[in-house]
């Protein structure tokens, strides 16, 4: 009734915490013990929504049975990789992901390879480096090479940043995801 009444609710994507807490008690439906590190190695890989969150768990139980392996992270982590492996994401370039980062942030691509420390083009191309890291699998320095010459080093203090800043910044997190939705729509 409030929200016919014209109420204006902004829902977002669950955080990590509360993805984490989803998988327990879906866990715990399924009468299943998983640790802690597999909790969080499935709510940093699948962010979207609370579906695929449990058809990942589901995917892992039912991997599980098939090879009679107990649950392990490596076997989460082949779970993870299996479902998020998809040719719409082979088939993105570096090169879009710049353009896209650039589009949301209204920065030119030549901005986040140049050598500007302004805290808004600093931000914007830590979102690429956690772009390129976590949705392309490029290494450290490939990614480092690709943004101007920089340090592994660099690339590993920007993506964990945005790891960190996209569970407490309702923002930043809207902004990754439209960035994600923009290039693999």
């Amino acid at each position: 009734s409030r929200l016919s009444g014209g109420l204006v609710v902004d829902i977002q994507p669950p955080g990590l915490e509360t993805r984490m807490a989803i998988l327990r008690d879906k866990a715990e439906q399924m009468n299943i013990t998983l640790g802690e590190t597999i909790h969080e190695l499935i709510a940093k890989r699948v962010q979207k929504n609370v579906r695929e969150l449990e058809g990942t768990l589901n995917r892992l139980v039912a991997l599980s049975q098939l090879t009679q392996q107990p649950i392990t992270p490596e076997l989460a982590t082949q779970a993870i990789s299996n479902f998020l492996t998809d040719p719409s994401r082979r088939s993105i370039e570096s090169e879009n992901v710049l353009e896209e980062v650039g589009n949301r942030f209204s920065i030119s691509p030549a901005a986040l390879v140049g050598p500007s420390r302004k805290k808004d083009i600093v931000r914007a191309r830590h979102v690429a480096m956690y772009l390129l890291h976590e949705e392309l699998g490029l290494r450290d320095t490939q990614i480092g090479r690709l943004l101007g010459g920089r340090d592994h080093s660099t690339v590993i203090n920007g993506v964990g940043r945005i790891n960190h800043d996209i569970d407490v910044d309702p923002a930043l997190r809207q902004d990754v995801l439209s960035i994600k939705e923009s290039l693999f729509s």
